[in-house]
C-alpha cells in the first residue's frame, strides 16, 4: 500500500477537522457560565502563586499551572476565561486524536480493508469522544485542565512518533525530536503522562511490523530519552508527596493494593458501562472501597478476560490488543494497585475513552462491509444508513453534554445532584451546606450540617459497608460540620446554641485557628465582647492566628472604644494581607473619622479609601461613604459631598432591585443607611468633617 498517497487526502476531506472544531464549540458554549467548584479554589481561587507569571517554579503539574498563570494575566478570576481555554485544549486534543486513527489506520495491514475510509472512521470516532458527556468532568471542571491539557501533550508525542515511523517521511529526526520535546513539557502536565513510553513502544511493536531487536536497535534513543523524562516526573512527584507529608496531609489512602485492586474493578466497569449509557454522571463519587473478591466477583472476572484478549492480541500483533492495551495503559495511574484518596473520578477517562469508541466504529464499519457483501443490492442505502445513526448518536450525546454542562452553572446545584445520587458523600454534603450559607438559605444549611453530624457520629459510611472513617479524617469533618452548623444557627439568630457547636468545634480540634476565630466572633455578637477578646488574643499569642483575627480584634476593640489598638490590629492585617479590602475599608474610617485628636491621620485615611474605592471599582456604597469621611477629614469638601452623593444612589438603586424582589428587610436597612449618609453629607455640605461617636 503506498501509505503517502493516502496521506494526500482532497481538500475537502479537510473540511472534516473543522467540523470537529465547530461540533466541539457549539456543545461546550454553555461550559462558559460555569462557575469554581472544589478543587478549584486551591488550585486557582485560592492559589496566590497563581496571579502572577514569574517566577516559574519547576514543580509537579507545572506547566498546567502555569497555562493557569497566564489565563489569570488575561481575565483574572473570570470563569469564561478558563472555560474558553479549556475548550480550546479539548477541540485540540480531537483532532490530534483524528490524526492518530487516520494515520494509524492506513499502517496495518490488519486493517487495509478500512483504508479507503480511513478519513471518515477517525473523524466519526473523534467526533463521539469530542461531545461524549463522560468528557464533561474534564473540560467543564476547571482545574481538570490538568487531565486535558495532559491529553493533548499525550496524543501530541503519539501523533509526532507515528509521523516518524512512517516509511515514507522524509523529517524522522524531526518528528522524532518533536515527540521528545512534547514528552518532556507533558511531564509537568500530570503524572498519566508516565504512561507514554509503554504506549508508544506498544505502538511501535504492533504497527512497525519490526522485530524487538530492530526496534530497540533503531530507536533506542527515542526510548530512553522518553524514560528519562519519566525519571524527571517521578523526581517531581516525590517532592511533592515530600512536601505533603511534611504538612501533615497524605496524598495516599492507607487502603491496600489489593483492596484497591477490588475497588477499581468494580470502578473500571462502571466507567465502561458510562460509553454506553452516559447517566447518571456524577462530579464526587465518594466510591465505597471493595475488601472482598465475592462481592465483586463477575466485575473483576470480565476484566481478567479482557485482559487476556488483549494480552494474546498484542502478541500476535492485532490492533485490537495495541486498543485494549491503551486503555488499560492510561488508567494504570489511578485505577490499578496504587491506592489513591478518590477511588473514582469520571475525568480519568479522558483519554481511555478514545480506544473504546475506536473499537465499536472500526468493529461497526467491518460489519457493516460484511453485510454489503451479503446484501450487495443495498450497499448504498445500508452506507447512508449507518452515517445517519452515527451522526444521530453524535446529536444525542451532544445534548447530553449540553445539558451535563449546566449543571455547572452553579455550584450549589452541582451538590445538590451528587448528594441525591450519593447521600453517603460527606464532602458533596459539606459543600452542599456552603453553598446554602452562601445563598442565605440558612435554615436548609443547618438541616444539611445536622444530618451531616447524625452521619459523622455513626462512624461509618454507609450501613451496607464495613469501610470505617479514617479517624484523622473523621474528626476533621465533625470539627468542621460542627463550625459550618454554628454559622448558620448564627444568622438565624439562635447565638447559644452557635456557641455551643463553636466550642464543640474548638475541642475536637484546638489548634483550627479559623474555628477559634469564628467562636470569638459568636461571643462578640452575643455580647460578651471581653471573652472575644480575651479568646483572639490567645490565639495570637498561640500563634496560629492569621490576618482575619487582627482584623476582628481591631472591630471589637474599636467598638469598645479602644482606637488606638484598634488601628494597630488593622494596620498588621493590611500588611500581612495588602489586598484584604475589608480591613483596609476599616482602617480607613477609623483614620478619618476617629473622635480622638491623636489616632486621626487624614492622609493615610485618603490614601487608603482611595485604593479601596479604585478595588471595589467605586461600586460600593461603603466604599465611597469611606472616602467621602476622608476627603471631609483632609478639608475636601466639595468632593466629599459629590462622592457622599455617589453613594447615596448606589443605595437607593439597590432599594428599587430589592422592591422588585419583594425583600423588605433589605429596604429597611438600607433606608437606615441613607438615613445615617444623609446626615453625613448634611455635615460635609456645612463644611464639617464626620465624627464617630460608639
Amino acid at each position: 500500500m503506498d501509505v503517502k498517497k493516502h496521506f494526500v487526502t482532497p481538500v475537502w476531506k479537510w473540511l472534516l477537522p473543522l467540523f470537529l472544531a465547530v461540533a466541539g464549540t457549539v456543545v461546550y458554549a454553555g461550559s462558559f457560565y460555569g462557575v469554581f467548584i472544589l478543587d478549584d479554589y486551591s488550585a486557582i481561587v485560592g492559589n496566590m502563586d497563581v496571579r502572577h507569571i514569574a517566577p516559574i517554579k519547576i514543580e509537579w503539574r507545572f506547566i498546567t499551572d502555569l497555562t493557569f498563570k497566564i489565563t489569570y494575566a488575561i481575565g483574572g478570576l473570570n470563569t469564561a476565561y478558563y472555560h474558553a481555554g479549556n475548550l480550546v485544549i479539548h477541540i485540540l486534543v480531537s483532532l490530534l486524536l483524528y490524526g492518530v486513527l487516520r494515520r494509524s489506520l492506513l499502517l496495518h495491514s490488519d486493517l487495509q480493508q478500512c483504508a479507503a475510509a480511513a478519513p471518515w472512521l477517525a473523524f466519526f470516532t473523534a467526533l463521539l469522544w469530542l461531545v461524549h458527556p463522560l468528557q464533561t468532568q474534564s473540560v467543564t471542571y476547571v482545574c481538570q485542565r490538568y487531565e486535558s491539557l495532559m491529553g493533548l501533550f499525550f496524543l501530541l508525542v503519539l501523533y509526532c512518533f507515528i509521523r516518524g515511523l512512517n516509511p515514507g517521511s522524509r523529517n524522522k529526526r524531526v518528528w522524532y525530536d518533536s515527540a521528545l520535546v512534547s514528552c518532556l513539557l507533558g511531564m509537568g502536565t500530570k503524572e498519566v503522562m508516565a504512561m507514554v513510553p509503554a504506549v508508544i513502544f506498544l505502538y511501535d511493536y504492533v504497527f512497525s511490523g519490526d522485530s524487538l531487536s530492530e526496534i530497540l536497535r533503531s530507536r533506542w534513543k527515542v526510548y530512553f530519552i522518553m524514560c528519562c523524562s519519566v525519571g524527571i516526573l517521578m523526581m517531581l512527584i516525590l517532592m511533592a508527596v515530600s512536601r505533603h507529608m511534611a504538612a501533615g496531609s497524605a496524598m495516599f489512602t492507607s487502603m491496600s493494593p489489593w483492596a484497591y485492586l477490588l475497588t477499581q474493578a468494580e470502578v473500571i466497569v462502571h466507567y465502561l458501562r458510562l460509553v454506553f449509557v452516559p447517566f447518571p454522571l456524577c462530579l464526587d463519587y465518594a466510591w465505597l472501597p471493595v475488601d472482598r473478591i465475592n462481592n465483586v466477583i463477575l466485575q473483576f472476572s470480565f476484566l481478567v478476560i479482557l485482559g487476556i484478549i488483549a494480552a494474546l492480541a498484542v502478541w500476535k500483533r492485532m490492533v485490537l490488543g495495541f486498543a485494549l492495551g491503551c486503555f488499560f495503559i492510561i488508567l494504570a495511574p489511578t485505577s490499578s494497585i496504587m491506592p489513591l484518596g478518590d477511588l473514582a473520578f469520571e475525568h480519568r477517562m479522558y483519554l481511555p475513552l478514545a480506544p473504546v469508541l475506536a473499537i465499536i466504529v472500526v468493529c461497526a464499519y467491518i460489519l457493516c462491509l460484511r453485510l454489503d457483501r451479503c446484501i450487495s443490492d443495498t450497499s448504498k442505502i445500508a452506507r447512508a444508513a449507518a452515517i445517519v445513526m452515527v451522526l444521530l448518536i453524535a446529536v444525542l450525546l451532544g445534548v447530553l453534554t449540553m445539558k451535563r454542562n449546566a449543571c455547572y452553572h452553579s455550584a450549589e446545584f452541582i451538590w445538590r445532584d451528587v448528594v441525591v445520587q450519593r447521600p453517603h458523600n460527606i464532602r458533596a454534603l459539606t459543600n452542599l451546606g456552603i453553598e446554602l450559607l452562601k445563598s442565605g438559605k440558612i435554615e436548609e444549611s443547618e438541616k444539611v450540617s445536622r444530618r451531616l453530624l447524625t452521619l459523622l457520629n455513626t462512624g461509618a459510611i454507609d450501613e451496607k459497608s464495613t469501610y470505617r472513617i479514617d479517624p484523622g479524617v473523621l474528626v476533621h469533618y465533625q470539627s468542621a460540620t460542627h463550625d459550618r452548623l454554628g454559622f448558620a444557627l448564627l444568622c438565624a439568630g439562635k447565638t447559644t446554641e452557635a456557641i455551643a457547636n463553636f466550642r464543640e468545634a474548638v475541642r475536637l480540634r484546638p489548634r483550627d485557628g479559623i474555628v477559634r476565630h469564628n467562636l470569638s466572633l459568636a461571643l462578640f455578637l452575643a455580647g460578651e465582647s471581653d471573652k472575644a477578646v480575651a479568646e483572639l488574643r490567645s490565639l495570637l499569642t498561640e500563634g496560629v492566628g492569621a490576618e482575619k483575627t487582627h482584623a476582628l480584634l481591631g472591630y471589637i476593640l474599636a467598638e469598645q472604644g479602644d482606637y488606638r489598638m484598634a488601628v494597630i490590629h488593622y494596620r498588621t492585617a493590611v500588611e500581612m494581607d495588602p489586598s484584604f479590602v475589608s480591613a483596609k475599608c476599616e482602617l480607613a474610617w477609623i483614620l478619618a473619622t476617629c473622635p480622638s485628636d491623636d489616632v486621626r491621620n487624614g492622609k493615610e485615611s485618603l490614601r487608603l479609601a482611595k485604593e479601596v474605592s479604585a478595588l471595589t471599582l467605586h461600586a460600593s456604597y461603603h466604599a465611597l461613604d469611606v472616602l467621602a469621611a476622608a476627603y471631609a477629614e483632609n478639608g475636601m469638601y466639595e468632593e466629599a459631598v459629590i462622592t457622599a452623593g455617589k453613594a447615596s444612589n448606589i443605595i437607593e438603586n439597590m432599594k428599587v432591585n430589592h422592591l422588585q424582589a419583594g425583600s423588605t428587610s433589605h429596604i429597611r436597612l438600607q433606608a437606615s443607611i441613607v438615613k445615617e449618609i444623609s446626615a453625613r453629607f448634611e455635615l460635609y455640605k456645612q463644611g464639617m468633617a464626620y465624627r464617630d461617636r460608639k
